[in-house]
């Protein structure tokens, strides 16, 4: 029988799984608002430049802004949501069986959520931090609101940026790409 007092739920997919790269393991990054715990998890398997951190500072900064509008659309809770940061092309999940003081908690599935982010892809495209925040928040934009179409997407990705108080972005800007109504 399980134990009603234990809090399955405070256990992050970190501590539920390891994830690798062939560059080694993803690891937590902390540091972020307050506001992001139980929502999003940050990892990375790699040391982000200046650009990437504020890019990902930029993003989690205007969807917060989103979140928190009186007139946003529905959207689907980010409970832990696994927000990951790689810098190859292969990732892999490894079960990890725990224990919480003397209770054994073996694992028989998960569901996880995770939105990967390729950096290899952004430094090798040199890509500004905004651009960088776009790409971030189109992908949380796609599980978060369940967004399939690309250019409904994207159109979602410059009016929440704009409104976060970043007038420069645009479509062509951040994806290269005009379009017109």
């Amino acid at each position: 029988m399980a134990n009603q007092n234990l809090d399955y739920n405070s256990l992050s997919s970190f501590s539920k799984l390891r994830m690798t790269t062939p560059n080694g393991n993803v690891y937590p990054l902390g540091g972020f608002d307050p506001f992001w715990t139980n929502k999003i998890t940050v990892g990375t398997d790699t040391n982000l430049t200046l650009s990437e951190k504020s890019a990902l500072v930029i993003a989690l900064n205007a969807m917060k802004c989103f979140i928190q509008r009186d007139d946003r659309p529905s959207m689907r809770p980010l409970a832990q949501t696994n927000l990951i940061l790689i810098n190859s092309d292969t990732f892999t999940l490894h079960r990890l069986d725990a224990t919480r003081g003397n209770i054994s908690l073996l694992t028989n599935g998960h569901n996880v959520n995770i939105i990967l982010c390729y950096v290899d892809n952004w430094r090798k495209s040199k890509l500004s931090a905004l651009s960088m925040a776009a790409v971030i928040l189109e992908e949380i934009c796609h599980y978060a609101l369940e967004i399939v179409d690309e250019n409904t997407v994207k159109y979602q990705v410059v009016d929440m940026l704009q409104r976060a108080g970043y007038s420069s972005a645009s479509f062509d800007s951040l994806f290269g790409i005009s379009y017109s109504d």
